[in-house]
């Protein structure tokens, strides 16, 4: 049997492969993508931050004046952020696995171009991608009980359930403090990729 010329599978296939200046440009066009994202995850963790500290301050003040409607209002709030936050977090998950998916794909490229350096690179942003996403795991757990929580104690007044109540803002601060930490420091490391990138396509 005749075997086929294998030359024009591999025109085509050098035709149809991005050139290395596309693939670079499209790794920067990326990360200003992730950058913008960064900046707007770090702006809603300040008003995250911001409105967990005037919520705690606002319950005190309520549970002082013994004001069961407005502390029902702010369970309400809670409640309603809570939601949020869960929504949020699930979006994260699916973010996460696309760029895991993506940086897996770039791994497996760049291996079998035999680019070490690259293929390095890109086996730190997939450890990267697979860090986060354990850790937006782990936080949606943690707000789904604390929601769990929080609907349990809705409506009552008792001490102990006021205390169990105010544990749970406090955990909300916490989480919201923790949060802003985290997205600045990832904006720092997407920063660092880009300028990585940016001087990988002047060269």
């Amino acid at each position: 049997m005749r075997l086929p010329n294998p030359l024009p599978l591999l025109l085509l296939a050098a035709l149809l492969s991005p050139l290395p200046g596309q693939a670079q440009g499209a790794e920067v066009r990326h990360d200003q993508r992730e950058l913008g994202r960064d900046q707007a995850e770090v702006a809603d963790d300040v008003r995250d931050l911001r409105w967990a500290e005037t919520l705690r301050a606002r319950f005190d003040e309520a549970w002082r004046r013994a004001d069961w409607r407005r502390l029902q209002r702010l369970e309400d709030g809670v409640l309603r952020y809570l939601a949020q936050e869960r929504r949020d977090a699930r979006a994260d998950l699916a973010h996460d696995a696309g760029e895991a998916s993506r940086d897996a794909a770039g791994l497996q490229q760049e291996r079998r171009e035999g680019d070490r350096h690259e293929a390095r690179e890109e086996a730190g942003r997939l450890h990267r991608d697979r860090r986060e996403a354990q850790r937006d795991q782990a936080v949606l757990h943690r707000l789904e009980d604390l929601e769990r929580r929080f609907a349990g104690l809705r409506g009552l007044t008792d001490r102990g359930a006021m205390e169990r109540k105010r544990a749970i803002i406090d955990d909300l601060v916490r989480m919201a403090r923790n949060e802003l930490r985290h997205d600045e420091r990832g904006r720092r490391e997407d920063r660092r990729e880009l300028r990585e990138d940016l001087r990988d396509t002047r060269r």
